[in-house]
């Protein structure tokens, strides 16, 4: 639910929406016209001009955002959302995988106890024998005079500064690995990360490309059939079922323990106030579902009795893996690649970086 905001609460950042989020306690951070106090999407009705409420309806291109019903048609020529025609060089799916996923991705609880233990043994096996100690953290840099002006904009939220700290860390990376020189191009693939890596291992691509650096995230977001860690991993015992709950576990690293803000700063004022109080996090499973089958077989993570650090520890070194996967697959086609922090993780928990480099 949400409300628009009654309270004195207001932005030190002109001119940010004025529109409280109730389901997460605090202002919209959408921008707003000069002389505005709420966004399109959260602007009060306003009236027609014969005096009705103009209502905000879905728009038809995509319901993921709104327009007024009575300004629909210049929204409709003017949306992001339109179809419109695309050049000859875009071909649809040109960077997709052509194979069939053979083995369906099921969510935790449908998966046997286990199988999902087995993966966790071989996560924490291949993380020591591999990465272990191996991943070197980047030493810090100013930031980079491209987004130098941006970054001192005192309007700024920390959202921001935090997305231009690690913006300003891969201009550096680009820079000090020697893709951009005179007679290069530079490319921004954006956020599909296996097809980004399809695009310049292609052919006809391959021989051009000098090197990438790609800062992953999303790992929850993969699927067997297009991650290109897939078969790589699978060299070194990660079966097709291992790997789909590699992708199970990897939203450990990020996702927290499932509770509210409300229910954890509960706690935490419960742990300070109340000196028996336990505050070991091994007793919490609440938001892990576990169901047994008529022949007793458990399913689901109920039941491996991991603290929450034990579980963020392990969707780390699964995070780590994937993209491990990835750097083998590079190295196969003639890249020097490895893996690296790229910023501290107080700037991001997404803070790995591959930098692979063509050896010529």
């Amino acid at each position: 639910m949400s409300k628009p905001s009654n309270c004195s609460e207001t932005s030190s950042i002109a001119p940010q929406c004025q529109y409280y989020v109730l389901r997460k306690k605090r202002l919209c951070r959408m921008t707003v016209r000069p002389g505005r106090q709420y966004c399109g999407e959260h602007e009060p009705q306003p009236k027609t001009d014969n005096g009705k409420d103009d209502l905000r309806i879905p728009c038809p291109n995509d319901p993921k955002h709104t327009c007024y019903a009575s300004k629909l048609k210049k929204h409709l020529s003017i949306c992001n959302a339109r179809q419109q025609q695309q050049p000859d060089y875009i071909i649809p799916n040109i960077n997709g995988s052509t194979d069939t996923e053979d083995c369906p991705r099921l969510p935790l609880n449908k998966i046997p106890l286990k199988t999902i233990s087995k993966v966790i043994d071989k996560v924490n096996t291949l993380y020591d024998k591999y990465l272990n100690d191996k991943i070197p953290m980047l030493p810090e840099k100013p930031i980079h005079e491209t987004v130098l002006e941006e970054f001192n904009d005192p309007g700024r939220t920390e959202s921001s500064l935090r997305h231009l700290r690690q913006a300003s860390r891969l201009l550096h990376i680009v820079e000090n690995e020697g893709f951009v020189k005179p007679n290069t191009c530079f490319i921004e693939l954006g956020a599909g990360k296996d097809y980004a890596l399809r695009c310049i291992t292609s052919t006809g691509v391959l021989d051009k490309v000098s090197g990438v650096a790609l800062a992953t995230c999303c790992h929850h977001r993969c699927e067997r059939a297009a991650c290109l860690a897939s078969r790589p991993l699978q060299g070194l015992g990660i079966d097709a079922v291992d790997f789909n709950v590699l992708l199970g576990v990897v939203s450990w690293a990020t996702c927290g323990d499932g509770r509210s803000r409300d229910v954890r700063k509960r706690k935490l004022a419960d742990a300070h106030t109340d000196t028996h109080t336990p505050t070991d996090t091994h007793s919490d499973t609440h938001s892990r579902v576990e169901v047994t089958d008529a022949d007793g077989e458990i399913y689901g993570t109920k039941n491996l009795n991991l603290s929450q650090e034990q579980r963020e520890l392990i969707g780390k070194r699964a995070k780590m893996l994937l993209d491990w996967g990835r750097v083998l697959y590079l190295k196969e086609l003639g890249f020097d690649a490895q893996l690296v922090y790229y910023v501290p993780s107080t700037v991001s928990l997404e803070n790995v970086c591959i930098v692979a480099k063509k050896i010529s």
